[in-house]
């Protein structure tokens, strides 16, 4: 049996009850649980609603997916952010994880703008799929290689599958990744070392439109800072698109080492001007 847990933003209303309305009519869920970071957005809902509060109003992923881990009902769980619709044979092969195995969906696509919920049905649903819809865009996800990682999507991005065992041997998600940025690529890593196999799934993923919460230099300086805290945690030269990101914010790897995250967006919206 499955829980499926979906991490929801207020600022994404369109979005949570685009997945909501899809799970019902598309994936038969053994259970469905909103795990909700802020005021929940949704006047009507027959599901379970775990409210977690921010911490110094920073977003904290980790929050977010241990709360989910700690109210599942069942032992394989997919997470899945309120923004994503991923095909329903995901979540039939997630009924037969092993494990030490975490799935994700192979082909994760961008919308470029806004679309109604059945245009992304039909998009999902389009036998073949077809990759080259100018609609969306190819967000794929990277994976560990040559020692490293980029900077990119990677299989615990967006919406991914594995049992809650596995997520507590592996030390699930860590909290020193606040707000935007590198959550998911730490605890990929987490889970990598730990000797899991990760397992793609056939199938495409929407990632819906939206705007962001923050503005982009506090958006950009986030994933710079937490870039740098990442490389630094598993003791890795920082990437190269991180050290760009900086010199574009005017900033340095030594910046983001000298100051707590919001301090060093203040600096860089000051540099910026």
């Amino acid at each position: 049996m499955i829980s499926a847990a979906i991490i929801h933003s207020n600022t994404r209303a369109e979005q949570i009850r685009n997945t909501l309305t899809y799970l019902k009519e598309f994936v038969q869920a053994d259970e469905i649980i909103i795990i909700n970071d802020g005021p929940l957005c949704l006047a009507k809902y027959d599901f379970k609603v775990i409210n977690v509060n921010r911490s110094n109003h920073l977003f904290c992923r980790a929050k977010l997916w241990d709360a989910a881990i700690h109210m599942s009902s069942h032992e394989t769980v997919v997470i899945l952010d309120g923004d994503r619709l991923p095909h329903r044979s995901f979540f039939e092969s997630a009924r037969s994880i092993a494990p030490k195995e975490v799935m994700y969906c192979e082909h994760l696509m961008q919308a470029n703008d806004h679309l109604s919920y059945a245009e992304y049905v039909s998009y999902l649903y389009k036998s073949p799929f077809d990759p080259d819809d100018c609609r969306f865009r190819r967000d794929e996800r990277l994976l560990i290689s040559s020692g490293t990682i980029p900077p990119k999507k990677n299989p615990m991005s967006g919406c991914v599958a594995f049992r809650k065992s596995d997520y507590i041997a592996w030390g699930g998600m860590s909290h020193r990744f606040k707000a935007y940025g590198f959550n998911d690529v730490d605890c990929y890593a987490r889970a990598y070392f730990h000797g899991c196999k990760f397992t793609s799934v056939d199938c495409p993923e929407v990632h819906m439109y939206h705007t962001r919460e923050t503005n982009k230099i506090h958006f950009l300086a986030m994933n710079a800072y937490n870039g740098v805290l990442f490389y630094d945690t598993w003791n890795l030269p920082v990437h190269g698109d991180v050290a760009q990101l900086l010199t574009c914010l005017h900033a340095t790897i030594a910046d983001a080492r000298s100051y707590d995250l919001m301090g060093f967006c203040n600096y860089v919206s000051l540099s910026s001007y």
